[in-house]
């Protein structure tokens, strides 16, 4: 089995590495099914793969043992962790199914990765069978032009293209397109989205089904969290990532302004996933080109004791002593935004909000002295849509019938398709992962000759000799006083350091690998060694929003530390 990544080494994962490690799983399969069903509401969907799929839910307790995580963490039996992620069992009480709702995550904490490092070591130890290329993306596939079966893949093998035959099957588990801003306008007309997961879903999954016929269905679904999909953002290789260290409140004398100046949405809302109740549903709201977040002095002191790196924020933000100042820092309309400011006093101070609803106690009328503004972007998870599959896990062309050969797995082509629950894209990896597995692995009948350019007819390669998942690690050389110490606890994998210690003093940590988060790892390994260096390695900080890097960190400093003679 041929396994390829189209991320180098370091960002590999895709979104099962970054998203919460949260699996949903179904007590009653039946129960599940209505309750998927509902949530699809008036959204073509395929009764028989929403059965697939609700029936291997109620199987993931066994899947989780198969990958060796034999005592999960069943969120029912342990209320505390409702508090991580409140308000996921189920996400919509309102259904009379919801009951079927069960979640499992690997430890009592979320978004570590557990799960995701898990599927690793079940892949890596299968190195006999299993070859793993990394930075290598598919691009093409291969199709008999008699029979239209899948015969093939053109791979980008770091740069170099090769032709590789599948014998049995093509998997494509290729994720998303929320890092493609063509197919973003095209399928959701939005020109941008902030993204909370890999940078590596473009798209290329849509791309390749498309070129060989396929059906497309749900590509105008996608999840969010948190503020009404709106939130402050940090550049990582000129992709904007969501900032969950900056997460400012929803309450007090402020409001999330749209582009002209107005307000678009309750701040408050329960939101599920980036929908918002209104006017009788569950929808995702309008998307802004540049929405800001407008409040007063005294929100700003509340702010400044919520603990956040106020220097961080305060670069973000723009002040003014007038509406018509603000207005033109943001490029807003100063009428709205005038008016929109004074009906939010009046609202405030009636104690109802005629615009939106928003809960009294939550508004504060502005208190009439300077005005600040920061930028929030529009963001999202992940997209839900792709190629069109059955409960086979078989992709099916636009007449329905299945393209012989060619399966899919995980959100390319997810069931969900109005609202989502969460931890169901991590469920539907799982699920139809296995089924795609098992079908694609089941012996065939001789494929057919084909009159396209000849590709390999086996896949087999000597561990470290092509399989570049399995490089032995670069030797560190260490001079005198120095040490090593490793972790593999990162969000990302191992984390390695080479401190310095002469004399009874830490005169230097260097980080020599890590995979962790790009635009919050490297940030926070400067504040760790700091902090460390500052103690003499004694106490160090964990950094807020890095909690996994921070404790890998620590955990690698005392390893180097622990070999001080």
């Amino acid at each position: 089995m041929l396994v390829c990544e189209k991320a180098p080494k370091g960002d590999e994962g895709g979104n099962t590495r970054y998203c919460d490690q949260c699996i949903l799983a179904a007590n009653d399969a039946e129960r599940m099914y209505n309750y998927i069903i509902d949530l699809c509401g008036t959204i073509d969907h395929d009764d028989n793969a929403i059965r697939a799929f609700s029936e291997g839910l109620a199987e993931i307790p066994e899947d989780l043992a198969y990958l060796g995580i034999d005592n999960p963490v069943k969120w029912s039996e342990n209320p505390e962790m409702d508090s991580q992620f409140p308000g996921l069992m189920p996400e919509y009480p309102d259904s009379p199914y919801g009951d079927a709702v069960e979640i499992y995550t690997v430890n009592r904490v979320i978004s570590d990765s557990a799960l995701w490092k898990a599927l690793k070591r079940n892949v890596y130890k299968r190195s006999d069978s299993i070859s793993v290329w990394l930075d290598s993306p598919a691009t093409h596939l291969i199709k008999d032009p008699t029979s239209g079966t899948i015969v093939g893949v053109e791979i980008k093998k770091q740069d170099e293209d090769v032709l590789v035959r599948a014998n049995n099957g093509v998997i494509l588990a290729c994720g998303g397109y929320e890092a493609n801003d063509t197919m973003l306008q095209n399928f959701i007309g939005a020109t941008h989205y902030a993204i909370e997961g890999t940078f590596y879903n473009t798209g290329d999954g849509i791309k390749m089904a498309q070129e060989v016929g396929a059906d497309l269905w749900h590509v105008g679904n996608f999840a969010s969290y948190g503020t009404p999909y709106a939130g402050l953002t940090v550049k990582v290789s000129g992709q904007e990532r969501i900032d969950y260290s900056l997460r400012l409140p929803t309450s007090g004398s402020l409001f999330i302004a749209s582009d002209d100046g107005s307000r678009y949405l309750r701040e408050d809302g329960k939101e599920v996933h980036g929908r918002l109740y209104a006017n009788g549903k569950w929808r995702i709201p309008f998307q802004m080109e540049h929405p800001h977040l407008i409040f007063d002095s005294t929100e700003l002191d509340e702010i400044k004791n919520l603990g956040l790196d106020m220097d961080k924020l305060e670069k973000q933000m723009v002040s003014a002593d007038t509406v018509e100042e603000l207005a033109t820092l943001i490029e807003a309309d100063p009428d709205i935004l005038s008016n929109q400011i004074d009906a939010f006093n009046h609202f405030a101070q009636e104690g109802v909000d005629y615009q939106f609803g928003r809960s009294p106690e939550s508004m504060r009328a502005f208190d009439g002295g300077t005005l600040y503004a920061v930028a929030y972007s529009s963001f999202l998870t992940n997209t839900q849509g792709g190629p069109r599959r059955n409960a086979d896990a078989q992709v099916v062309d636009t007449n329905g019938v299945p393209i012989p050969h060619l399966y899919s797995a995980g959100e390319l082509g997810s069931v969900w398709a109005a609202r989502y629950q969460g931890a169901g894209n991590v469920g539907e990896c799982l699920t139809f992962g296995k089924i795609a597995g098992k079908n694609a692995a089941m012996p065939k009948e001789p494929l057919p000759e084909t009159s396209l350019p000849e590709v390999e007819p086996n896949i087999i390669y000597e561990i470290g000799k092509g399989d570049l998942a399995s490089e032995p690690e670069e030797p560190v050389e260490l001079g005198d006083n120095q040490y090593l110490g490793t972790s593999d606890d990162g969000i990302g994998g191992d984390v390695r350091l080479r401190i310095t210690y002469s004399d009874g003093a830490l005169t230097n940590i260097e980080v020599i690998e890590e995979h962790e988060t790009p635009g919050i790892g490297e940030p926070a390994f400067d504040q760790l060694i700091s902090s460390a260096l500052q103690s003499n390695g004694k106490t160090v900080d964990s950094i807020s929003g890095a909690t996994l890097t921070s404790s890998a960190f620590i955990e690698a400093l005392d390893d180097a530390m622990s070999q001080i003679a």
